[in-house]
């Protein structure tokens, strides 16, 4: 009994203190979908970083123009209005993968979303 009583207690304290670390204040500042980062669909004037793994010459911070697209290197105009952040990593690494580099690994990260 002393056992389940201590453990409830830490658990408390360490849920206490997650909250308080700096991440977890930056995310209960953002919509649920945001934050997730899953589930959110990019839209126009959203700010978008894109890392190529060890390829750092890719690596760029893109707005999404107004028509729901972005201009990346060496493919030029992506659309990326419409899509979540994992489904536009999926469209990069086919594009780059088709002509440029051998099997790219890319991750999209919504940095700021600007349409909403």
């Amino acid at each position: 009994m002393a056992i389940d009583t201590v453990r409830r207690n830490f658990i408390a304290a360490v849920g206490a203190a997650a909250a308080t670390w700096p991440l977890a204040a930056a995310r209960a500042q953002l919509p649920a979908a945001v934050a997730g980062n899953e589930t959110y669909k990019i839209a126009p004037l959203d700010v978008l970083d894109v890392t190529v793994f060890k390829v750092p010459d890719l690596s760029k911070t893109v707005q999404v123009a107004a028509d729901g697209t972005v201009t990346y290197p060496l493919i030029g105009q992506v659309r990326a209005a419409g899509k979540t952040a994992r489904e536009l990593a999926r469209d990069l690494e086919h594009n780059l993968g088709a002509k440029y580099l051998r099997s790219p690994q890319i991750t999209v990260v919504i940095k700021e979303h600007n349409s909403r």
